[in-house]
């Protein structure tokens, strides 16, 4: 009886870690603050805020200009960049996703502070900060992909099943 109970126990124990395992995330937002000429600009204030949860995490540059914020969630991300003698800068939101390490460098113009910048820039395509593979997949998406499995023509109009086999366009 008292193996039975401890059984359980650990089996109860088991679960619980299993759970608190799943809910973390290794994801993490980078970058660079640099000055109009390229030159990094220590001590800037940076804010990550989740744009689902309006959370918001501080941090600052360190002497590289370079800033990280790790364990984040997946989601939508907006990040507010200050200094002293700079415009507030603004980056577009972005996505995280999972274990995805994404990197977002922001290059200051000089004013007020008071003045707000937008950062019009793409977060790269290629992620060549990690060899990890993650992927949040929506349910729709899932469906349409179900859906139009055996339907290889509909992929590329105009072409026949013959053209479409591995990517090799074949002429028989």
């Amino acid at each position: 009886m008292r193996f039975l109970k401890a059984a359980a126990a650990a089996f109860l124990f088991m679960l619980a870690l299993v759970g608190t395992l799943q809910a973390q995330s290794n994801s993490e937002v980078t970058g660079t603050v640099a000055d109009p000429n390229g030159g990094a600009v220590a001590g800037a204030s940076v804010k990550l805020v989740n744009q689902a949860t309006k959370i918001e995490a501080e941090t600052n540059t360190n002497q590289s200009g370079s800033f990280a914020f790790v364990n984040l969630k997946p989601a939508s991300y907006v990040l507010f960049v200050e200094a002293r003698g700079f415009k507030r800068a603004q980056t577009p939101s972005f996505n995280v996703g999972v274990t995805e390490a994404v990197t977002q460098n922001v290059a200051l113009v000089v004013g007020e502070v008071a003045e707000v910048v937008e950062v019009v820039a793409g977060a790269e395509m290629v992620q060549r900060t990690s060899t990890d593979l993650g992927t949040v997949t929506v349910n729709s998406s899932a469906t349409a992909i179900a859906a139009g499995v055996g339907k290889i023509s509909n992929l590329a109009q105009g072409t026949t099943p013959r053209q479409i086999q591995f990517g090799i366009k074949l002429n028989y």
